[in-house]
């Protein structure tokens, strides 16, 4: 992977050069689509990670609760069984609002990312 960074990188920066921008500008453009290049695969081989955890978390969540409300008829015990739900139910709420945080810092993370293209774009036109 790293062989097709540098490929493109240098691709980038002769296509740069061949229109005239400046050495420093254009090594500047390339070495910043590279990263951003590499940042987008990482981004995106997170949030498929994120998308699977969610998955198996919600997957799962209505065979935790048949689960639980059987050991309520077993136990009888309605209020303790009712209590122990609820702090599962707030516990996979709290993983689904730290899973939402990770994926509203990774679009933070590509629109600050846009914006440095759009940066080096201006500085090349």
């Amino acid at each position: 992977m790293k062989d097709i960074m540098t490929t493109m990188q240098a691709s980038v920066f002769k296509a740069l050069r061949s229109i005239g921008i400046q050495e420093d500008v254009a090594s500047d453009a390339a070495v910043s689509l590279a990263k951003r290049d590499a940042d987008v695969i990482d981004l995106k081989s997170d949030m498929r990670l994120l998308k699977w955890m969610l998955g198996f978390v919600l997957a799962f969540q209505p065979l935790v609760v048949s689960s639980l409300f059987g050991l309520w008829l077993k136990q009888g015990d309605f209020a303790v069984q009712m209590a122990t739900l609820t702090t599962q139910m707030a516990n996979q709420s709290s993983q689904i609002a730290n899973i939402s945080t990770q994926i509203a810092s990774i679009s933070t993370q590509l629109a600050n990312q846009s914006a440095q293209i759009s940066a080096i774009a201006a500085k090349i036109h």
